[in-house]
């Protein structure tokens, strides 16, 4: 028997098995997926830059698929222009997350001599693909929200959609720093050792807030993030409690560029100014004496 193929029947037969080749992969990949290995997401901790605004570091998350070939960094961040820059001072400026092949992102603080730290977080396989998820949806919307340092900054977005992603689990904090007892303002001083202008810059743009009780889920300066959340556990009814970091931390790009202490410190040229004035005050007081 003789059997005749049409051009319908063609465009059916391979509709039938492009879907059934598709859902294969999409099986195999769910069933990856399962797997703790399948994706791996890391906070990358960055070293201290010459600005005021990059004194302290930065943060971001790394996600990372090796089967599939991906591999993003995502970067809370303000756009750097004008409008956004002038906004900042009065508490106006809007930021978001980004997301940036690794390798360029890497690449770019490699240059600028910015060391580079990664830790990788302990989260479920199911807590990874919606942080993953999560990431990808921030990362298509334009800036939306209010940058303040003690609210919404590259450190507590980062802690805030990790905590987001977790499936009816916690963040639970062990062995906090001792300047996380105090205030902004204390936490401030404390990382600002060799950047006291960018204490004064961050200070003068928290104004009250600054003196407020500083919150431990914020952590506004990277350095004490790391240090936190290294000591930190994920704990649910569950699941039990386990560390939030697991394994070594990896140094990917060592501290080359050097931050130095400036010659003139914010007390200092205080106090210049004031002698300033005094000796001016002086002069005038003499000139009018002797007329």
């Amino acid at each position: 028997m003789s059997v005749t193929w049409n051009k319908a029947t063609v465009l059916l037969l391979t509709f039938l098995w492009a879907t059934s080749i598709r859902a294969v992969d999409a099986d195999s990949i769910n069933r990856a997926a399962s797997r703790d290995d399948f994706v791996h997401a890391s906070l990358l901790v960055i070293g201290p830059g010459n600005a005021v605004y990059e004194a302290y570091g930065h943060v971001a998350l790394r996600m990372e698929c090796p089967s599939q070939g991906l591999d993003y960094c995502f970067t809370f961040e303000m756009p750097m222009n004008v409008q956004n820059l002038t906004k900042f001072f009065t508490s106006d400026s809007k930021a978001g997350f980004s997301s940036v092949p690794s390798e360029m992102f890497i690449a770019h603080f490699k240059k600028l001599g910015r060391s580079m730290t990664q830790y990788e977080l302990n989260l479920l396989p199911k807590e990874k693909q919606t942080l993953w998820r999560l990431l990808d949806e921030e990362a298509v919307k334009p800036p939306r929200w209010t940058f303040d340092v003690t609210q919404n900054s590259c450190t507590s977005m980062v802690a805030y959609i990790t905590e987001q992603s977790l499936d009816h689990e916690r963040i639970v904090y062990h062995d906090l720093p001792q300047m996380l007892e105090g205030s902004y303002n204390d936490v401030a001083d404390s990382c600002s050792r060799n950047s006291p202008w960018a204490g004064l810059f961050w200070k003068l743009h928290m104004g009250d807030k600054g003196r407020k009780r500083a919150d431990v889920s914020v952590m506004f300066m990277p350095e004490v993030m790391a240090e936190v959340w290294q000591k930190a556990t994920l704990e649910g009814d569950s699941t039990g409690k386990r560390p939030l970091v697991k394994g070594e931390a990896l140094l990917i790009a060592p501290q080359v560029l050097k931050v130095e202490p400036p010659l003139v410190t914010p007390n200092t040229a205080g106090l210049i100014l004031i002698l300033t004035a005094v000796a001016g005050m002086v002069f005038f007081w003499r000139r009018k004496k002797e007329k």
